[in-house]
């Protein structure tokens, strides 16, 4: 466990580290940062803040709540952290009166560490938890941005890829189903921002400033929707063109197949009815007739197996 107190002290912000929680909560605090494994120590939190113990477990996602005077959102939501070309969800709770601002998170939040970094550079004289709130948020639209952008990227080096007819399609579609199953655990991040921007509004102590840089927000997350909805569509049309690429390689291998087995069906009928066995075929006495016999056999089925393999059809 990790607690970081962020305050004010003598004209700047000052940051501590703490080893356990201090037995009353600093007048000066503005953001209380807890870090851990899991988030059994979000009751320890509560009680220190002086705020109602709620089940995490409870569809609490987003929730204004009144507590001996005092206005709080409470948030509970995700964030992403890439791993190669996948995402690790990391949950995070968040809780806000105005003056300070708490945040619990269950890993390394790649938002939230930015966040931290830029309010220990923030001016002083108006700092207080909403502010750090907002900070947090435009730290999670930059990086949403980032992630969205290094997205595209790796989509169209996709459709690069879909475009040369030499490429294999079923491994290409492997890696697109992937891509898209992170797409969308992406927009469900930025839908997410977006309701916690709008549930942010609706408080009282946000000012006209802050009103101001949430609405660009709303606006921003808006835009990102938009253009993934168009990297979602580049995404559905190169899964269909490798699908019908598939389609149409299967189809042509059913063809060679189907020519394949009319071309030796009348000899292997021919020769079942006969038998082979007239008086006249040399190979009847011949001492090597039955072990060549047999390596034509052989030869006949690895034949055709490496002929598929080399086509790749197997």
């Amino acid at each position: 466990m990790k607690i970081i107190q962020y305050c004010h002290q003598e004209g700047r912000i000052s940051k501590e580290e703490l080893k356990k929680w201090p037995e009353k909560v600093p007048g000066n605090l503005i953001w209380l940062s807890l870090k851990a494994e899991n988030s059994s120590e979000l009751h320890q939190a509560f009680s220190y803040l002086d705020l109602p113990i709620l089940d995490l477990s409870d569809e609490i996602s987003k929730r204004w709540y009144w507590f001996k005077d005092r206005e709080i959102l409470l948030i509970k939501s995700f964030t992403l952290e890439p791993q190669g070309d996948d995402y690790k969800v990391l949950p995070l709770v968040f809780c806000t009166d105005g003056n300070f601002f708490f945040s619990l998170s269950c890993g390394q939040a790649p938002d939230l560490d930015d966040s931290l970094r830029r309010v220990e550079n923030h001016r002083v004289e108006n700092m207080n938890g909403a502010i750090a709130f907002c900070i947090f948020l435009e730290s999670r639209i930059t990086m949403l941005w980032e992630l969205v952008e290094k997205g595209q990227r790796e989509i169209y080096a996709v459709l690069e890829t879909v475009r040369n007819p030499d490429t294999e399609p079923s491994g290409i579609l492997n890696q697109l189903l992937s891509m898209f199953d992170g797409f969308m655990l992406l927009r469900e991040n930025v839908t997410e921002s977006q309701r916690i921007l709008y549930n942010f509004l609706k408080g009282s102590f946000v000012g006209q400033d802050l009103d101001r840089r949430v609405r660009i927000m709303v606006e921003q997350t808006e835009s990102l929707l938009r253009h993934m909805d168009s990297l979602t569509e580049a995404l559905k049309y190169a899964q269909d063109s490798l699908r019908g690429r598939l389609h149409e390689e299967q189809s042509r291998i059913v063809k060679v197949l189907t020519v394949l087995t009319l071309i030796l069906m009348p000899p292997t009928l021919i020769a079942g009815i006969y038998g082979m066995n007239f008086k006249t075929m040399p190979e009847l006495e011949w001492g090597l007739g039955y072990p060549t016999a047999l390596g034509m056999m052989l030869l006949s089925s690895a034949g055709p197996l490496l002929f598929f393999r080399w086509k790749r059809w197997l």
